[in-house]
């Protein structure tokens, strides 16, 4: 992340379908602290993954020419739920690069010992690979024998990047259920 700055590994496509990869955020001041508060207690019926999306979407000034500003808060939640999933960790872990640092403490506990230790992570030393285009991760599968899912007999399906309104249904259902329905 520290090499690549402030540009979604794949990006967005804007309202005329141009990819859009050049981020910019706000600054983490007791404005936006208020109104991310706001936005929990408002919402206090969503999920985990639901609040990130509008937190993303309140902290978020620009993806390329897609100007947050400019958009209502349901535009602006649409707009981040439309990235792809890799993009949104990105976007999450930039924002939070911005906001707080790039140190984050962790305790880590050893499974067998249950002994603990501290660990700084780094996260602008967070890997991250850029495909040569975004088409490129995209193929199609197909199933030697077709298999039933949830009463409808599947060929085969696509492998593609999930989108980060995967995350939604995932809590909703657990992962693998959410990755079959995306496909």
């Amino acid at each position: 992340i520290g090499n690549l700055g402030p540009v979604l590994p794949l990006g967005a496509n804007d309202a005329g379908g141009k990819l859009q990869r050049d981020i910019r955020v706000r600054p983490w001041r007791m404005k936006e602290e208020k109104k991310i508060a706001k936005l929990r207690t408002d919402n206090a019926d969503l999920g985990l993954s639901e609040y990130i999306s509008l937190i993303l979407g309140e902290m978020t000034q620009s993806i390329g020419t897609i100007d947050f500003d400019t958009l209502p808060e349901a535009g602006r939640k649409l707009a981040i739920e439309s990235l792809r999933l890799g993009d949104g960790y990105y976007l999450y872990i930039w924002l939070r690069i911005q906001a707080i640092g790039k140190d984050l403490e962790l305790n880590i506990k050893w499974p067998k010992c249950k002994a603990e230790f501290p660990f700084v992570a780094d996260l602008n030393t967070v890997e991250v690979t850029l495909p040569e285009s975004p088409e490129k991760l995209s193929y199609e599968y197909k199933f030697r024998t077709p298999i039933p899912i949830r009463g409808v007999v599947r060929e085969g399906f696509r492998m593609a990047p999930l989108g980060w309104s995967t995350l939604k249904s995932a809590a909703a259902e657990g992962s693998k259920a959410a990755s079959i329905q995306s496909a």
